[in-house]
């Protein structure tokens, strides 16, 4: 856990598909990179939000 409170240096998000996200109830609170849409999106603990729009995936 350290490592994400001070990091030394940028680390790479986890890149996917939209298919391919993983449950959201299962990754609350995480950042991944949705490459086939080219945007990011953050699990609120019942689904993928688009950081672009603000819509669900």
């Amino acid at each position: 856990m350290r490592a994400l409170s001070a990091p030394g240096a940028p680390i790479p998000l986890f890149a996917c598909a939209a298919a391919d996200l993983p449950p959201a109830q299962a990754w609350p609170q995480t950042l991944v990179l949705v490459a086939d849409l080219s945007t990011l999106a953050i699990s609120d603990g019942s689904a993928w939000v688009r950081q672009d729009t603000g819509a669900v995936i």
